[in-house]
């Protein structure tokens, strides 16, 4: 686990971050600005992550099992919670989820 979050955070600090964009491993993940960002309305609980300033999209292999997926997802969501990043998931996986991906969880605000 410890590796793989340090391939995490090599990922959003650095590859990621350069380009934009980076493919690994049976997943596609896209960091991108998000057009509806309003600082005011990110901090409203619940539903202010519509305009939180990024939007990290994963895209996931078919290859891909979605215990798989939930694991990485996870641990991403981990590791962003742990730098004091605030951050939601939404997917079809979100019960298997920490936290069950972040929405209505005040533990994963910022």
């Amino acid at each position: 686990m410890v590796n793989l979050l340090i391939s995490i955070s090599e990922l959003l600090n650095a590859k990621l971050i350069d380009s934009g964009y980076v493919e690994m491993n049976g997943y596609s993940i896209e960091l991108r600005a998000n057009e509806d960002y309003d600082n005011d309305i990110s901090k409203v609980f619940p539903d202010g992550f519509l305009h939180f300033p990024f939007c990290l999209e994963i895209d996931i292999s078919e290859s891909v099992s979605e215990k798989e997926a939930s694991r990485v997802v996870s641990q991403i969501l981990v590791f962003l919670w742990k730098n004091n990043w605030s951050a939601i998931a939404s997917c079809d996986f979100e019960n298997l989820l920490p936290e069950n991906g972040g929405y209505m969880s005040r533990n994963t605000m910022d």
